[in-house]
């Protein structure tokens, strides 16, 4: 049995915050270690990401200084061909933790841009490897790619037809791996359009709700376009 210090609990509703997930969560965690018996123990959840519901457990390690610390992040999702793994862990390496909405695109087989930091003096892009696991956990791998989502958007036309909030918004929401709705972006509901990032290839694509991919200078005005290229070039 453990009670967690004011200390700790701090140190944990800020790794909550940094992963997304949601302060409400703090007192199952303090229920759960007043009632381990272990070094170890976990607290799930359930939320929604994408329409989709999805269920998460958090793991627990003490850290042999009188305190736990969230150390694992484990995700289900609805079974789908398309994803990489239904059902994955992730390893919330102190400084350079994955949120869980970017363990979920990981997991849907979205690209992620990733800040430097365990990895190098450089930012780069990961996905979810199917080949490269550990104990059956598929563990993230770079990609070899320097894309810039800020530059395809200079050159895309969506850059005059954006606010520059939005624009913002965008290019971090592309970073992080989500689909970002075109149609809701361009005020049009007529049909289901998403960008996606797609380092490998070096553009951020477009496809229907099929995932069929589909030409984004056909949904925007000839004009925006032109003007996007013309500020590409200076």
């Amino acid at each position: 049995m453990v009670d967690l210090t004011a200390n700790n609990l701090q140190d944990i509703r800020k790794k909550l915050e940094k992963i997304g997930l949601p302060e409400s969560l703090l007192p199952a965690v303090e229920q759960e270690a007043a009632d381990t018996k272990t070094a170890y123990f976990y607290v799930g959840h359930n939320m929604e990401l994408d329409k989709e519901s999805v269920n998460l457990v958090l793991g627990f390690q003490d850290n042999r200084k009188g305190n736990f610390v969230p150390d694992l992040l484990g995700l289900s999702l609805k079974p789908d061909r398309q994803n990489v793994k239904d059902q994955n862990s992730f390893f919330l390496l102190p400084g350079d933790e994955l949120t869980v909405k970017e363990a979920f695109n990981l997991m849907k087989g979205r690209a992620v841009h990733r800040p430097a930091g365990l990895e190098g003096e450089e930012n780069y892009w990961m996905r979810l490897s199917k080949e490269k696991t550990w104990h059956g956990v598929a563990m993230p791998e770079m990609v070899n790619s320097r894309f810039s989502v800020e530059r395809w958007m200079d050159g895309s036309g969506l850059d005059a037809v954006l606010s520059p909030e939005k624009r913002a918004a965008v290019i971090s929401s592309l970073q992080a791996g989500d689909r970002v709705d075109l149609g809701t972006l361009l005020s049009r509901k007529e049909q289901a359009l998403f960008l996606q990032a797609n380092p490998e290839v070096n553009r951020v694509e477009l496809q229907d709700q099929y995932r069929k991919l589909m030409d984004l200078k056909h949904f925007i005005p000839a004009h925006s376009v032109t003007a996007g290229r013309r500020r590409k070039m200076q």
